[in-house]
């Protein structure tokens, strides 16, 4: 969790981070590795780390252990819950053609039972797709017994809000592919040439809105992080 640009007035007094698919130099059982935490965040003894779970279901703030399970994942814990849905299962298929989006296969959540969910649980939803629906996701708790060994749980999360885009909004990051290869006059494009230049070009952007739209309460204080608020 962290805050770039405090709201005026306010004081950034700690920032805890979820560095998963980073690459670090450390020393593990005497040698020196390289180690690539994949869908993993580091959880050395005493450091600090966030863990989301979907949202539809609480996020934590843990600290690593020092334990012999700790030193044989190299002091490493998950960055989130875990999907049991894939995303095209969730949402199904689609494809752009000439800027319109063409629905290919239904997926197996639809809108309404993502959003009896989230109701179910108090949260405030804007936009999100079904891909990212709480029942693609595996309950946070759960997964983080099988950790009991390894973190410790500082504080739990209850989510609040959700903001998110819309599932028929442009993707630069999921869907530039396509009009890249119209762009360069390959076959098959799915996605007009314009819109791949200006995906790419507002990629800065995106990256900035999505620091900015998770808020955390916890014991009074106010975090930023992508895509939720979350109480204490």
């Amino acid at each position: 969790m962290r805050t770039r640009r405090p709201h005026p007035g306010r004081q950034i007094f700690e920032e805890i981070h979820n560095h998963h698919n980073f690459a670090w130099e450390e020393g593990h059982f005497g040698e020196s590795y390289w180690i690539v935490r994949k869908g993993a965040t580091p959880a050395f003894p005493g450091q600090k780390g966030f863990v989301g779970g979907s949202m539809g279901d609480v996020s934590v703030v843990i600290e690593g252990v020092d334990s012999e399970e700790s030193a044989a994942s190299l002091y490493s814990t998950v960055h989130g819950a875990g999907r049991v849905m894939s995303r095209t299962q969730a949402a199904g298929m689609k494809r752009y053609k000439k800027g319109k989006i063409i629905r290919l296969k239904e997926g197996e959540i639809s809108r309404e039972m993502m959003q009896a969910w989230i109701a179910e649980h108090g949260v405030e939803l804007r936009g999100a797709g079904t891909d990212e629906s709480p029942h693609c996701y595996k309950r946070l708790l759960e997964v983080l017994e099988a950790h009991g060994e390894t973190i410790r749980i500082l504080h739990t999360l209850q989510p609040i809000g959700v903001a998110m885009a819309g599932e028929d909004e442009y993707d630069p990051y999921k869907d530039y592919g396509e009009g890249r290869r119209e762009a360069e006059g390959k076959a098959s494009p799915l996605l007009p040439a314009a819109r791949y230049r200006e995906g790419v070009g507002r990629k800065a952007e995106v990256e900035a809105f999505i620091v900015c739209v998770r808020v955390f309460a916890l014991e009074s204080q106010w975090f930023l992080s992508p895509h939720c608020c979350y109480r204490s």
